[in-house]
């Protein structure tokens, strides 16, 4: 179990009922995000993902002690969109998706680089005041909440499922929104 507070990442082990502290290891002190520690995740692999707020992407592969940190390079179209990655979510295929109020990026497991997603075609992203954010259903399809309905991202951002206009008008005015997805299919919003 790993945790962010202020004085730097710590890591629980269940097993000896101990904390490490990272910031006070020296090999760990300057590898790691000195930024506020949004959300943390681990993929497929084992790797623990970081996002720091405007920070980028911290990856830290504990069985190889290789930690990867990955900043918006305005000169690489490969690199992260943003420093301000909200959270990440390991699709189908291994891949990870990246998020930012105003951007998706999706990174490649095998390129080692980022492809950002168009989705800024007349339309304001809002993912910030969505919780969890983006989504996998039961049938694998990445779905994107918004104020008007949930859609996928691909380059049309087209609606899979349109909001009625009411529940529409009081998601806009609303500053949190959270959104489940039940496996029989079934979506609950609040």
């Amino acid at each position: 179990i790993a945790c962010d507070i202020p004085q730097g990442l710590n890591a629980y082990d269940p097993a000896s009922g101990k904390f490490t502290r990272y910031n006070t290891n020296a090999l760990y002190r300057h590898k790691l995000p000195t930024a506020q520690v949004l959300s943390m995740f681990v993929d497929s692999n084992n790797v623990l993902w970081i996002c720091a707020e405007g920070d980028g992407v911290y990856s830290w592969d504990r069985r190889k002690n290789e930690i990867r940190h990955f900043e918006h390079e305005p000169r690489s179209a490969s690199s992260i969109s943003t420093n301000n990655i909200i959270n990440g979510l390991v699709i189908p295929g291994g891949d990870i998706l990246f998020y930012s109020s105003n951007s998706i990026d999706r990174f490649s497991q095998k390129t080692g680089s980022f492809t950002e997603y168009n989705v800024n075609r007349g339309y304001t992203f809002q993912l910030s005041k969505w919780k969890p954010g983006i989504f996998i259903t039961g049938n694998n399809r990445i779905c994107i909440p918004d104020d008007d309905g949930i859609k996928l991202p691909d380059s049309s951002m087209s609606p899979v499922v349109n909001y009625p206009t009411d529940l529409s008008n009081i998601l806009k005015k609303s500053a949190h929104k959270y959104l489940s997805w039940l496996p029989d299919g079934r979506i609950w919003i609040n």
